[in-house]
């Protein structure tokens, strides 16, 4: 199915690409590219003023997935905001598995008791980080659970140390995956091995309580009727979050149009144009280009552009798109006829009466004679030799 691809320039389309709520809730994989030249980190912390404060309107409980940051980064970033609690999972301070003692499977409830809380594990292929955060899933307090983000930092990471195809399977599980269910599944599996064991042991009663062992075994164990086969399949997170290092990739072009192929939206931040970077008359000192490519169930693709700055005064992230920018621009640029003690505009009287003045030199028709103007200054040749008459 052809897709089509729609130019909207929005208000503000950057924050409102991860709103939690409404007809603009975005699922899947959300992917953040940037550079050295053009860092995203400023947009980061932007997400972060959002997100992390629990008085905030749109307050996420955040996952980290982290393969280049160290702890103490993830610790800051924890105080910056009063001490706020989330997960990470770390396979960065340990990734070549040396130092064994850093394993989070032995020390849960130490764990639990950090802020932020922080797991650390070792293999980075996908299947064992599907095994990680299930572990850490059934280990958090619930309210950790409720509208949770992944946030992968960073994905160009895991691509060089796991590839691309495996990293593609993992962002596909996660997409889907609930973590919840795979935890009700093990407790009736268990259950049901309980039961297995109780009706062994139940055989060698007398025929006559058979009857009432099998239908207290078959309402237990959801055969008909149980609540727990009612609970709807739904996925644990509500989307992944993945940054991106393009100038990394630059030799591997697969890399960028592969996760691009698969992601929802495509956020590329872009060093500013030569036209932009050198005008005098931007309103702000904009620091890059955003351009987001949002992907519609509909099959429409729409792209938005919008540039950012640091407000001086509040310190704060403030957007304006490529339409406002330009309608800022034309506000600001000087008019050189002001301020004149002449008039150089005209009327619009004045400009019927001059586009309805007939010039001499044009052609004005077919039935019309045309009219040649010579000019007096140029010299006068004539075709016969003037020493014709001559007997030489």
């Amino acid at each position: 199915m052809s897709s089509t691809i729609v130019t909207s320039i929005g208000s503000n389309s950057f924050t409102k690409v991860f709103s939690s709520s409404g007809s603009d809730t975005v699922g899947g994989l959300i992917l953040l590219e940037d550079s050295l030249e053009s860092s995203s980190q400023h947009l980061l912390n932007h997400l972060y003023s959002l997100w992390l404060p629990t008085i905030s309107k749109q307050h996420r409980n955040i996952w980290f997935l982290n393969f280049s940051s160290t702890i103490s980064e993830y610790r800051q970033l924890s105080k910056k905001y009063n001490n706020c609690n989330f997960i990470v999972i770390d396979y960065y301070s340990d990734s070549f598995g040396w130092n064994n003692s850093n394993n989070s499977s032995n020390n849960i409830t130490e764990n639990l008791q950090q802020i932020p809380m922080v797991f650390k594990y070792v293999k980075h292929d996908s299947t064992s980080i599907i095994k990680d955060i299930q572990n850490v899933y059934n280990c958090v307090p619930s309210k950790f659970k409720e509208n949770p983000i992944i946030l992968i930092n960073s994905i160009s990471t895991l691509v060089l140390k796991s590839g691309l195809s495996d990293t593609c399977n993992l962002i596909r599980s996660l997409t889907n995956y609930n973590f919840n269910k795979v935890k009700q599944d093990k407790e009736k599996q268990e259950k049901e091995k309980e039961q297995q064991q109780q009706q062994q042991q139940q055989e060698q009663d007398k025929n006559n309580n058979k009857k009432k062992i099998e239908k207290i075994n078959k309402i237990e164990t959801g055969i008909e009727g149980s609540v727990s086969n009612r609970i709807k399949m739904d996925k644990s997170f509500s989307c992944i979050f993945a940054i991106l290092h393009t100038d990394l990739h630059e030799y591997e072009q697969s890399v960028q149009k592969q996760l691009q192929y698969i992601s929802s939206v495509s956020i590329q931040v872009t060093p500013l144009s030569a036209k932009l970077k050198y005008s005098e008359s931007l309103p702000h000192p904009y620091e890059s280009t955003i351009t987001l490519i949002t992907k519609k169930r509909s099959g429409r693709v729409v792209r938005n552009v919008e540039y950012y700055y640091i407000n001086n005064f509040t310190g704060k992230v403030e957007f304006d798109s490529a339409e406002s920018l330009q309608t800022k621009q034309e506000e600001q640029e000087p008019d050189p006829t002001q301020n004149l003690s002449f008039n150089l505009k005209l009327t619009e009287d004045e400009k019927q009466a001059r586009d309805s003045v007939v010039l001499p030199y044009r052609h004005q028709g077919n039935n019309e004679q045309t009219l040649l103007i010579e000019d007096p200054d140029d010299e006068d040749f004539d075709d016969e030799d003037p020493d014709d008459d001559l007997d030489i």
